[in-house]
């Protein structure tokens, strides 16, 4: 007799149970027919759903690392808009959203590149300081305070001085607020000479 489906339907409804529990032995013929039926279809979309389960969470999980990361960076503005690797993702973010920076402040990007103290050539008991210094850093930054101080032979300071910008700028230069990158400053002041004791002097920068 053939073994089709609509047999081994017909044969588990007319079977005729002894009782409530018992269960008609399939024969081996009847499984491996059984076998046949089951849709590839069906057992692979378990599978399909699981994996886009997966991407949607993860897309999530990004999404949301993201949002955090972002209120992090921005609370913290002021802080991380001087470190040069990031500044250049800040002004980015701020050309976009219409938004100010505070001025980028890296002291130890200005560079002295000269220093000199001699006599005055016509004034006495003045001293003339000349003075240049540049902006090192890859963006423009505000003028530092200048400070000069002379020491004496054991290092004690017998005069110290600072300068703020609109003191040692020229006229010229007092219009602008920031130094561009890789740009000599130069400045020339005029003091009084401290002494026969002041031996020794020293140039520093501080936030303005």
């Amino acid at each position: 007799e053939e073994v089709s489906t609509e047999t081994i339907r017909a044969r588990a409804l007319n079977a005729d149970f002894k009782d409530e529990q018992a269960l008609e032995k399939i024969e081996q013929a009847d499984l491996t027919e059984l076998g046949k039926i089951a849709s590839p279809l069906e057992l692979n979309s378990g599978g399909q759903r699981k994996w886009a389960g997966f991407v949607i969470t993860s897309a999530l999980s990004l999404f949301l690392f993201a949002t955090l990361s972002a209120q992090y960076f921005w609370r913290y503005l002021p802080l991380y808009s001087q470190v040069d690797n990031l500044r250049p993702y800040y002004l980015a973010v701020c050309q976009w959203l219409d938004c100010e920076l505070p001025a980028y402040i890296n002291l130890d990007a200005i560079r002295s590149d000269d220093l000199s103290v001699r006599s005055h050539p016509t004034q006495a008991n003045a001293l003339a300081i000349t003075v240049s210094f540049r902006n090192s850093a890859q963006f423009p930054q505000a003028f530092p305070v200048m400070i000069l101080s002379f020491n004496s032979a054991n290092n004690a300071v017998i005069a110290l001085r600072e300068f703020a910008p609109n003191e040692y700028l020229d006229p010229g230069l007092r219009r602008f607020t920031e130094m561009p990158p890789n740009t000599p400053v130069q400045v020339e002041l005029n003091i009084m000479d401290p002494g026969p004791f002041a031996v020794n002097y020293t140039l520093a920068f501080r936030r303005p």
